[in-house]
């Protein structure tokens, strides 16, 4: 799938992107009805989906390995 609507500007710090390099490519991000967070590259191409963990937390579903986890600031 794509993400072409409802989509915001995503900025990463860059220690983020030294940790996990196919973050580079990430320029946007979605929350879909359900909960889940996307983030894609300009294509629209998912580079990392969430879903909603404990908490404020939300943890990669997609890539499985590594995980990787987002949290509110």
């Amino acid at each position: 799938g794509t993400i072409e609507a409802e989509r915001a500007d995503l900025e990463l710090d860059e220690n983020c992107v030294h940790m996990l390099p196919r973050l580079a490519d990430a320029r946007y991000w979605k929350q879909e009805s359900i909960g889940e967070v996307t983030f894609a590259a300009a294509d629209g191409r998912p580079i990392v989906e969430f879903f909603a963990a404990d908490g404020v937390a939300y943890e990669s579903l997609h890539p499985v390995s590594p995980l990787v986890a987002l949290t509110a600031q």
